[in-house]
């Protein structure tokens, strides 16, 4: 998916101003003046806190816009759905978080079937720790070597490996090229055309 950054610059120059406003709280206490040391350690006691609470305003806003400025990349939709009439078992693990997977899924590929979708949930190991895909061919029946994983980035072609598949990589997502042929997958495409001659 190709996303637009300039929905977020208002949240995060909010978030920003909060947190600058914080940290310079962390310099008084009880109107006494601290030294680096004590800042250091109220920032350790205090971060945790701040971190959880920012993360939980990301992921509700991001939820929200998620979909704002974002479209599949050109070909993907028409590539996806034609596999899905031919019959080709299709899934999604993705590391975005599980909800903001599954509204982008809903919003471009509704008309395509996908038999497992699977986003970064608590407790739930990222890729390229091979769990998800391990979880994937369990939910729809395949062996490894009945399954490719298509992915843009390395960590992607190491969860390939980790599994057990075969990868592709795409060439156009946020990754250099470089970095997918250091992984030596069955195949790299330049254009979403390309990925019927692998699957």
């Amino acid at each position: 998916m190709e996303e637009n950054t300039q929905y977020f610059d208002a949240y995060e120059e909010n978030l920003l101003n909060e947190l600058v406003r914080t940290v310079s709280s962390l310099g008084m206490l009880d109107g006494q003046l601290l030294n680096s040391e004590d800042i250091d350690q109220k920032w350790k006691e205090w971060a945790p806190e701040y971190i959880a609470e920012a993360r939980k305003d990301f992921v509700e806003y991001y939820t929200e816009h998620i979909d704002h400025k974002t479209v599949p990349y050109e070909g993907m939709h028409e590539v996806l759905r034609r596999l899905s009439k031919e019959g080709v078992t299709l899934a999604v693990a993705s590391n975005k978080f599980h909800a903001g997977t599954e509204r982008l899924i809903e919003r471009f590929f509704a008309d395509v079937e996908f038999a497992s979708v699977h986003g970064n949930r608590d407790g739930f190991p990222l890729k390229p720790d091979a769990a998800v895909l391990k979880l994937i061919m369990e939910e729809c029946g395949f062996e490894p070597q009945q399954c490719c994983m298509i992915g843009d980035s390395g960590v992607d072609m190491q969860t390939a490996i980790n599994a057990g598949v075969d990868a592709v990589g795409v060439t156009w997502g946020f990754r250099p090229r470089a970095e997918l042929e250091g992984f030596c997958p069955k195949g790299l495409i330049d254009g979403a055309e390309e990925l019927l001659r692998f699957v």
